[in-house]
């Protein structure tokens, strides 16, 4: 287009960096160098001749194989009489022009049917994007590829800036494209492109366009950008506008594209009435597309996209496309705390924060929507609570920082509705929580942000940051480590003494307060009237695998009681915990039930020794000194081999009666490997090696496995 327009004494700039009718050249032989079928432009106006020209080079009669033809040119931008009475009058368009074209490669593709429509609402006349000076809108054609199959194509251009007004435009505007499209009966694959000037973050495009649509139930609507980018997700209205992230340059050699959004966009459509189905190859910005200068030929990299065209196969088609939405198992850590999202809290059954999380499990529903699944049954929407029997269902969309965050969220009315940790208050009273609540959404807030981390990316990340000074927690690899009344981790734990001579246990925290929740472990040695002989000895633990080697701590809190309670003689301590690998063990003593020397606790705990101290008796009474932080235990131990057993027990037999040990909060601690090579990351492990075949932690060191070989970072082969 022009650089600028002088109107009844008004100059308008159109575009001031515009190289006209020598750049309009140079983009039309930049053209016949592409491999591109179909070219929506949606800024042609008084240089079209220029480009189409440049790119027709001879055509049909010279054999112009590489050559573009294109549809209608609705005509240039001039001021003649007719354009200066209607700047007088204020009347939209001042041009009759649309701007839109369809360049084409004759010999694979045939348009036909062409249609325009105008948009039913704009902002601006000379201002605001100057949209009331053209007559934008959209173009539809009927497109017969050289293979005989067909698909529908939409090319537009809609409102540009970012007021309020111009935002409302473009709303008008994308539901008005959108019930075109559903009031076609066409049995055909649809492909919309062109300049929206809209982002995710600011325009309802995913509400008004995506959901619209597909809420008529014949078609499915995919973005390029979307599914090749951001991996299916899309970002949430009202989040910061998603820019590139870290190394442009390094981002475009990798991906051919950058991260952040831009407002070209392609969408492809597929309906449930055709026999036919697109599916996405590949997306790119064209960054070579420049003149001899190195500049680039147009104000906007061409967004070039890739589709294949096939006969529907229920078996691939019926499903996400490869790659798109987040589907598995994560671990889910918010943002501002670091905390991991799990149960607990009141009933045990409560979504708060702790030190280490549940696996939680991302399975994606209709409508782009999740269920989210934890360990003890559906995360709901109300309150919120983690055992729902019914599924609630969120969207997870992303929140761009840094690193890849998102935001868990539902739609209540017109209230978006977020998943959210609170600052680092306990829950209500245990320091390794923090509650988690439902909030108004606020896209600045990271305590709305989370990280959706794979185990082995945590142990990964576990290599890379543990050292004797930063240990890491990886409580995550120690199953049941709470004894949480419906975690079926609990399993895991063998040896507990049933049927034993006089013994008795409780893994799942018989009567506890529901407040605090945090159910505790107990065996206890009961009392049987005439009998002389009662406690046998047990061991309760569980071996874990598959582990990096290198030094481990083990803490929980647990203590001993030797027989009925006596304050004047507390007895022996018989109980250890404990902790093996490679034929090395390590134990510890557990603390004495008289070790607490607590001054003030629950009204519910009764009971004082010697001193005019509380101590626990009962169950119940134990949770709120492991509330507390009482009773604190814990053993190191260096993992050989992978291989670690983590337990708690007593050695020998007892014959006093009404021997009690109670425990709870195993946590697990890595603490590094000093013969570990010092790679900072897989991705380092990759850069260093020069390899980008599969890598695996081993031990404490990441193996890059190239054809069956295994070479370590610095790329040397190791056995």
């Amino acid at each position: 287009m022009p650089r600028s327009l002088n109107v009844g004494g008004i100059n308008v700039n159109l575009n001031p960096d515009a190289k006209e009718a020598a750049g309009a050249t140079a983009i039309g032989m930049k053209l016949k160098t592409e491999d591109w079928d179909i070219v929506a432009a949606s800024e042609d106006f008084n240089y079209h001749s220029e480009i189409w020209n440049a790119a027709w080079n001879g055509g049909v009669n010279g054999g112009g194989f590489s050559s573009y033809n294109s549809t209608t040119h609705r005509g240039n931008i001039s001021v003649n009489a007719g354009t200066l009475a209607r700047f007088v009058a204020q009347q939209s368009p001042l041009f009759d022009i649309d701007g839109l074209c369809l360049f084409y490669r004759w010999n694979r593709v045939t348009p036909s049917n062409e249609s325009w429509t105008s948009w039913n609402a704009h902002n601006g006349y000379t201002d605001d994007g100057a949209d009331g000076m053209i007559d934008k809108g959209y173009r539809y054609y009927l497109v017969t590829l050289a293979t005989g199959e067909q698909i529908d194509v939409y090319i537009l251009h809609m409102d540009a800036e970012t007021s309020d007004a111009d935002n409302a435009a473009r709303d008008v505007q994308l539901k008005q494209l959108a019930d075109a499209i559903i009031a076609t009966h066409n049995g055909r694959p649809v492909v919309v492109l062109g300049d929206t000037n809209c982002r995710y973050t600011r325009d309802y495009i995913k509400d008004h366009f995506i959901d619209r649509i597909e809420a008529d139930g014949r078609f499915t609507v995919r973005d390029a950008y979307v599914q090749k980018v951001l991996g299916g997700l899309y970002p949430v209205v009202g989040a910061n506008a998603i820019m590139d992230q870290g190394d442009i340059s390094a981002n475009r050699q990798q991906h051919g594209y950058d991260y952040g959004e831009v407002v070209d966009k392609v969408f492809y459509i597929n309906t449930t009435e055709s026999g036919k189905r697109l599916s996405l190859v590949s997306y790119i910005m064209d960054y070579s597309f420049k003149n001899d200068e190195g500049e680039p030929l147009a104000d906007h990299w061409p967004i070039v996209v890739k589709l294949d065209i096939h006969d529907y196969n229920p078996a691939i088609d019926d499903e996400d496309e490869p790659g798109a939405g987040l589907s598995g198992e994560y671990y889910i850590r918010n943002v501002s705390s670091g905390y991991f999202l799990k149960q607990g809290g009141k009933y045990d059954t409560h979504a708060v924060t702790g030190t280490y999380g549940s696996l939680m499990k991302l399975v994606r529903m209709s409508g782009g929507k999740y269920a989210i699944q934890s360990p003890i049954g559906n995360l709901m929407q109300s309150d919120p609570w983690m055992d729902g029997s019914s599924q609630s269902l969120w969207y997870v969309s992303q929140a761009i920082g840094k690193k890849k965050l998102y935001f868990i969220y539902y739609d209540e009315g017109t209230v978006r509705r977020v998943l959210a940790s609170n600052s680092l208050r306990s829950y209500p009273h245990d320091p390794n929580y923090a509650s988690v609540t439902i909030s108004s959404f606020n896209a600045s807030s990271n305590l709305q942000k989370w990280e959706l981390l794979t185990k082995e990316q945590l142990m990964a990340e576990m290599v890379e940051k543990a050292s004797e000074t930063t240990p890491y927690e990886c409580t995550f690899l120690l199953p049941g480590a709470n004894f949480e009344s419906k975690d079926d981790g609990k399993k895991a734990w063998s040896g507990w003494p049933v049927n034993a001579t006089k013994m008795t246990y409780n893994d799942c925290g018989g009567a506890i307060d529901i407040t605090n929740g945090n159910p505790c472990a107990e065996v206890y040695c009961s009392s049987y009237s005439g009998l002389t002989s009662y406690g046998t000895e047990w061991e309760v633990g569980q071996t874990l695998t598959g582990l990096p080697d290198g030094k481990y701590k083990v803490t929980m809190q647990g203590f001993y009681r030797d027989g009925e309670m006596n304050q004047n003689n507390p007895g022996a301590i018989h109980a250890y915990l404990y902790a093996r690998s490679g034929g090395v063990e390590e134990k510890t003593s557990l603390q004495s039930m008289y070790n607490a020397q607590c001054s003030k606790i629950s009204n519910t705990v009764k009971n004082k020794d010697k001193d005019g101290y509380f101590i626990p008796n009962g169950m119940e009474d134990a949770t709120y000194f492991f509330n507390a932080g009482y009773y604190e235990n814990e053993v190191t131990v260096t993992v050989t081999g992978g291989t670690l057993t983590v337990a708690v027990g007593k050695p020998v037999k007892t014959k006093t009666t009404s021997g009690w040990t109670c425990f709870d909060n195993f946590r697990l601690f890595y603490l590094g490997n000093p013969d570990y090579d010092g790679i900072e990351s897989v991705e380092a492990a990759e850069t260093t090696s020069g390899r980008s075949e599969r890598k695996m932690l081993e031990n404490g060191r990441i193996v890059i496995v190239k054809d069956g070989v295994r070479y370590n970072t610095a790329g040397q082969q190791v056995r």
